[in-house]
């Protein structure tokens, strides 16, 4: 989308300076960071360096588990039930992490 239009807003030099800190936090632009607030959407901190080793880490475990249960699920084990709960907490522990770096969406809050 071609944004063609420029709006001017005012604000004190402290509320400027905390906008261009809160922006540069999230990795966006100020005119970025706005335009996610009026979307209802609070754009949080990029993570740090670590956060994406763990996630890596944290998939490559994930797909470990799941080719053990396809490989015990096609030799009929019963150990296929506990891959399948090992692999449904990573994918919670997943979506824990995944909602560290989401914006958080206010519009779906009554």
């Amino acid at each position: 989308m071609i944004r063609e239009k420029e709006r001017r807003i005012y604000m004190t030099d402290a509320e400027w300076e905390k906008a261009k800190r809160l922006a540069k936090a999230s990795g966006r632009s100020i005119s970025a960071y706005f335009r996610s607030l009026l979307n209802l959407k609070i754009p949080k901190p990029i993570p740090p360096e670590s956060y994406r080793d763990l996630y890596r880490e944290l998939s490559a475990v994930g797909n470990n588990i799941n080719q053990m249960a396809k490989l015990s699920h096609s030799r009929g084990s019963a150990e296929y039930i506990h891959f399948v709960k090992d692999l449904e907490a990573i994918h919670s522990i997943q979506r824990q992490l995944s909602a560290l770096v989401m914006p958080e969406d206010l519009s779906k809050e009554e």
